[in-house]
């Protein structure tokens, strides 16, 4: 299985003062992956794939 992350688009704001770090965690089964982290983002784009 092949699983590419592209986008997210309009995450919710968690905090007042500053911009999120978004990341995924992919898990099937017993196996997990964690995307990279995109720095100050609502709207990370990855293009990663796993």
């Amino acid at each position: 299985i092949s699983i590419t992350l592209v986008e997210a688009k309009h995450l919710p704001k968690m905090d007042l003062h500053t911009k999120c770090d978004p990341f995924v965690i992919v898990k099937l089964g017993d196996t997990s992956k964690k995307s990279k982290v995109i720095k100050k983002t609502y709207n990370p784009k990855w293009d990663q794939s796993f």
